[in-house]
């Protein structure tokens, strides 16, 4: 090769590759942001989760049965879908 043909090395920033870097442009706000937000829904969640296990734990969320063939069924359809029975309107 002659003197004009040589390649030369791209002069790359590792830090723009991985991202390290961005911290210092932003200031970091965008991370707290969305790092408080990441928190707000976690604990939602988790409440959510506490909630349903204490109603499960004192009894009050009972399974709705078929009148027909006693198995589990859904209050949203007015028949079973294991018997095809008509089913009372529970509220």
């Amino acid at each position: 090769m002659g003197p004009g043909l040589r390649l030369r090395r791209a002069a790359v920033d590792p830090r723009d590759l991985t991202g390290a870097g961005r911290e210092a442009k932003t200031g970091g706000v965008n991370n707290l942001v969305r790092d408080a937000f990441e928190v707000l829904i976690v604990v939602g969640v988790g409440g959510m989760l506490v909630t349903a296990i204490g109603r499960l734990r004192r009894g009050e969320i009972a399974v709705v049965r078929c009148v027909a063939c006693g198995r589990p069924t859904s209050r949203a359809y007015p028949r079973c879908k294991h018997c095809d029975a008509e089913q009372p309107e529970v509220r």
